[in-house]
């Protein structure tokens, strides 16, 4: 049974894919300037979603583990969306946002009758993680073609990286300890894309895909740790800095920390025009 619903998907695809092929190789270029027609003009607007492979591997990366423990998880990825505008018939302008963020949060409240003396009566466990990126960008079209487009595209993304992570425990003996770690980190840099993308039917939608490369520079790469402690009346209080990646865990006074990266970026696009 599997494989005949295997053959069957098959040949519906091949059957849609040589359709699409037929009706895409069958149209010919319309030099009239409609209001909606195959290709954008100067004045024209547009829709623009990209979605690059880190969002695919965050998406898989991020897949839903649930724990029984857990009392609110939200997990939420945007990949990059933006507003584009025709400046020229082959120079557009276009702002996108980008959001990714993980909420984690663990509150429980513990009976001290089944833990024994200096058990716990409470325990919390709270990891947030959010990152931002506004990305303003200029594509210089080089095809005046109503089935495929060329362009150039550069951006200057910029955003922000903030991290919360509380861990406390209480006990019914008055004890406490609560760590608070937090860190916002500023983010900038530059990308370079080459994309092409095919004008669908006679609507005003486009598939594509954009390869370049990226590089990104990140300011206040560092973890403010806040802890205080109550241990048999004795209070303490403390505050320090650390690095992510730090085996040692080295606990500083002040620390300054920056870093920057650079890769390849492959991005399926997905667009849709419309004017004003």
């Amino acid at each position: 049974m599997k494989y005949i619903k295997l053959i069957v998907c098959l040949g519906l695809i091949n059957f849609l894919a040589f359709s699409s092929f037929a009706q895409l190789s069958d149209r010919v270029n319309n030099p009239s300037k409609f209001k909606t027609g195959t290709r954008p003009i100067a004045g024209n607007m547009g829709f623009y979603i990209g979605v690059s492979s880190e969002d695919i591997k965050s998406w898989t990366d991020k897949k839903d583990t649930t724990s029984k423990d857990s009392t609110d998880i939200v997990k939420s990825i945007i990949p990059l969306v933006s507003l584009k505008y025709y400046i020229q018939d082959d120079l557009v302008f276009r702002i996108g946002i980008k959001t990714d963020k993980e909420k984690k949060v663990r509150d429980g409240k513990i009976d001290p009758a089944v833990n024994g003396a200096g058990g716990l009566t409470s325990k919390t466990d709270i990891n947030i993680t959010a990152e931002t990126y506004f990305s303003p960008s200029i594509e210089k079209h080089f095809l005046n073609s109503n089935l495929l487009d060329c362009y150039v595209v550069g951006t200057l993304p910029l955003g922000y990286i903030k991290e919360k992570v509380v861990d406390s425990w209480h006990n019914n003996l008055g004890d406490f300890q609560e760590n608070t770690m937090t860190k916002l980190s500023f983010a900038y840099g530059l990308e370079g894309h080459i994309g092409l993308q095919a004008f669908i039917a006679d609507l005003p939608l486009a598939l594509g895909l954009e390869l370049g490369a990226a590089g990104i520079g990140y300011r206040g790469e560092k973890h403010k740790n806040v802890v205080n402690t109550s241990i048999g009346g004795v209070a303490t209080n403390q505050t320090y800095y650390t690095l992510k990646d730090d085996p040692q865990n080295t606990k500083y006074s002040s620390l300054k920390s920056n870093s920057f990266e650079s890769n390849g970026s492959v991005r399926l696009t997905l667009s849709y025009y419309f004017s004003k």
